[in-house]
């Protein structure tokens, strides 16, 4: 069964999409230390339109300056203990407000306990995604997670599309619903003739995708069974295939610091790639593995930037504790700050008390506060340490 239907938040109302467990429910059992408790979704901002190149026009990804790879390359410092796998990953592409499309054959419910996550939006994905033998990968305004191949397969079939073939399209289906018939719904709204697609039986959520070309649409669906489209022939005729991650298909991208490491992750991928330059441009030709390698270069030499201190008065973190010990929280609130959390003698008897409450939207010193309010101690910031002490 697919996850049942959950509200989105009001920051992104436009596009969600199913997954393969069921909805998760948070452990009742005690010392369970749970950030972030969200809902796993496929989420796409209002007007998401993905352009798309054949080979022979390639996709042009300007590392530096596009959306997506901007978005992930926000600073980031969270901690996830005792999340499911899905939760945790949805969570942080809701806060980069990043698309996001995960491998069904992952189990989304799988604990995790990944402890402190960062210092990027993108490195805290990859480090969640890797618990489970996972990778990540932006193909242009979407992360894919996944297993390795999958991931890869999925990046090979969305570069082989037709660039802007078709007009957008609205696609909603209701709970319940077979992939079959959601291939059927986007046929029938992109105005499309063809046979039907026999589709592995499954039931996935009501959703509802809101301008999105029906090319991915249709992609992202058969990717969830291995299956893709024959670009040569659509959309004058639609025509499925298995899909390979063997194939090079080319990129043009926009690399100024971090060319040089960029271009050798992806020669020591895959040899036989090929680069052509252009002024500050590149269109490298290689395998999707190759070009994942780069991405992911690029993404380590920009969280090297992102050493700022962190906030604690921005309100966007939420906790979920249940009989948890005080001295826990503490620790584990100072970590995601960056801080070094002391417990002075004074404050080590009261800090074993344990605490459950809930909050939202909250920052690192509100969460803090009301944690020190419940265990009855003091708790004084500074620029490298979170002190708790007695009263």
């Amino acid at each position: 069964m697919m996850p049942q239907k959950r509200p989105l938040r009001e920051t992104h109302p436009a596009l969600f999409g199913p997954g393969p467990q069921p909805w998760f429910r948070p452990s009742s059992s005690p010392e369970k230390f749970i950030f972030f408790r969200c809902f796993f979704v496929l989420l796409l901002s209002v007007g998401f339109h993905v352009k798309l190149s054949a080979q022979v026009s390639p996709p042009e990804t300007t590392l530096d300056s596009a959306p997506i790879f901007a978005k992930l390359s926000q600073r980031s410092v969270n901690v996830f203990d005792g999340n499911p796998f899905g939760e945790a990953l949805d969570e942080l592409a809701e806060q980069a407000n990043v698309a996001i499309w995960i491998d069904r054959k992952i189990d989304h419910s799988a604990t995790i306990s990944a402890g402190q996550v960062g210092p990027t939006v993108y490195l805290s994905m990859q480090q969640i995604a890797e618990i489970r033998d996972c990778v990540i990968m932006p193909v242009r305004d979407i992360l894919l997670v996944g297993r390795p191949e999958w991931v890869e397969e999925t990046a090979v079939s969305l570069a082989r599309l037709p660039n802007d073939s078709l007009d957008p399209i609205n696609v909603s289906w209701s709970n319940a619903t077979t992939p079959s018939e959601i291939v059927e719904s986007i046929l029938d709204e992109a105005k499309l003739r063809a046979e039907a697609i026999d589709l592995p039986h499954d039931l996935w959520a009501a959703n509802e995708w809101a301008s999105v070309d029906p090319a991915v649409a249709l992609t992202l669906v058969l990717a969830q069974f291995d299956l893709r489209l024959v670009a040569a022939t659509f959309p004058k005729r639609m025509k499925v295939e298995s899909a390979t991650a063997r194939e090079r298909y080319a990129v043009k991208y926009e690399v100024t610091p971090e060319r040089t490491k960029f271009l050798a992750a992806v020669r020591q991928r895959d040899r036989a790639s090929q680069v052509q330059t252009q002024g500050q441009t590149m269109v490298v030709s290689a395998s999707a593995a190759a070009h994942r390698a780069g991405t992911n270069q690029f993404f380590i030499e920009q969280s090297k930037m992102a050493s700022s201190p962190t906030d604690l008065d921005t309100e966007n973190l939420a906790l979920n504790l249940l009989n948890t010990p005080a001295n826990q929280v503490f620790e584990k609130l100072a970590g995601a700050a960056e801080r070094t959390c002391v417990i002075q003698d004074s404050a080590e008897e009261a800090c074993k008390t344990l605490v459950s409450f809930e909050a939202k939207k909250s920052s690192f010193r509100k969460l803090v506060a009301e944690v020190a309010r419940l265990a009855e101690v003091t708790a004084e910031w500074t620029d490298q340490s979170l002190i708790i002490s007695g009263r």
